[in-house]
């Protein structure tokens, strides 16, 4: 169980995900790595499992290498085997994301009784589901956010606390379930090398997971209602779209001035030559890491209002937003052009990225108040 040496407190805990963490390929793996890396680092008995108990020796032995406990295949048959061996001296449980919540929480409690579970959401499914029912003025689709918002907040009142990664999700739970203890765990992202000058730098990038719908809205938006505009603003200018799960409908966009690739494994490459970076989302509700991660290379950022929400953005200083395909098109050819535009911007997104809730000291001192909080409630 729970030990205190030397006044730490030293806790066993058990994360559960619904994959392996591919921390290179999506956003949602690189904070969990981060989350699990500074627990492990604290001196606390940190232990991972996928639900399905995949493992992947590229990604997983870097856990390892950390002093982090992976859990799979053959050594336990199943993720009930787990909890019913190990159980009993668990004092936190972590469920990332929805699916997993949904899907073990009454395992967890059974077996774990004593743990402090939490809830860590990432991104809340029904906010998205509410803004991209209401883009279209789908009925149907209103009646199915709505079934998914009560599904999500009885998994809060159901564990002990409840994670998210925006503060916009912060406030808008506040006023929905105020008895839920909610708490901001974003992402950490450092500056990175800057890359190439402006003069040596080319294209247009968009990178994100097309596992979420609204990145395969994001970029048909783009192609259908941007990207014509575009072509008679800058000719010839190369637009790349990486991710992956690209669906047939992303991967029809190729073209002679539209890349299409699928994961890429070290993404640095092409943020040290890309000019500018896009975030055209129409409707989502969490932080946009991609933007963040884009800022950390130095590379100026075209979005939405709606992909700057909680995001700390103001147009003109750090990022430039436009919501129809005109201005966006225009804000992306400004940018591109502009090259003391394209200094302030790119050297004010970078600076943004050290005080807020991305540095890892914050994370540090979030995560310490937790399990202080764990440690004197159990």
């Amino acid at each position: 169980m729970r030990a205190v040496a030397k006044h730490n407190i030293i806790l066993k805990i058990l994360v559960i995900g619904t994959n392996v963490i591919t921390s290179d390929c999506d956003f949602g793996s690189l904070r969990m790595r981060q989350i699990l890396s500074l627990l492990a680092s604290a001196g606390h008995h940190v232990t991972f499992a996928a639900s399905n108990l995949e493992y992947r020796a590229s990604y997983l032995e870097d856990l390892q290498a950390k002093g982090i406990c992976v859990v799979r295949r053959p050594y336990y048959r199943s993720l009930n085997q787990l909890l019913d061996e190990r159980g009993k001296e668990l004092d936190l449980v972590i469920l990332s994301r929805f699916v997993v919540a949904a899907q073990w929480l009454y395992a967890v409690r059974k077996t774990a009784s004593k743990a402090f579970v939490v809830f860590d959401a990432m991104d809340l499914r029904f906010f998205r589901m509410v803004r991209e029912a209401e883009l279209r003025n789908d009925e149907q689709a209103k009646k199915k956010a709505e079934a998914q918002k009560m599904q999500e907040l009885a998994l809060m009142r159901a564990t002990n606390q409840t994670w998210v990664t925006s503060s916009e999700e912060k406030n808008g739970l506040a006023q929905m379930v105020p008895d839920v203890d909610t708490v901001l765990l974003s992402n950490i992202h450092m500056p990175e090398p800057k890359g190439k000058s402006f003069d040596h730098r080319a294209g247009i990038l968009f990178m994100g997971s097309f596992r979420h719908p609204l990145n395969i809205d994001a970029m048909l938006w783009y192609s259908n209602e941007v990207l014509p505009l575009l072509r008679h603003l800058l000719p010839n200018v190369i637009s790349t779209i990486i991710g992956g799960d690209i669906p047939s409908s992303v991967k029809a966009l190729a073209s002679s001035d539209v890349v299409v690739t699928g994961d890429i494994e070290n993404i640095a490459p092409y943020f040290a030559v890309t000019r500018v970076f896009i975030a055209p989302s129409r409707y989502s509700a969490n932080v946009k890491e991609e933007i963040d991660q884009a800022m950390s290379f130095g590379v100026p950022v075209v979005t939405t209002s709606i992909a700057a929400e909680g995001m700390y953005l103001v147009d003109g200083e750090n990022a430039l937003i436009a919501d129809d395909a005109q201005a966006f098109a225009e804000a992306i050819e400004r940018v591109y052009q502009d090259e003391s535009l394209w200094r302030k911007i790119a050297q004010a997104g970078r600076a943004k990225l050290i005080p807020e809730a991305c540095a890892q000291e914050t994370m540090e001192a979030v995560l310490r108040r937790i399990v202080a909080k764990i440690y004197f409630l159990t």
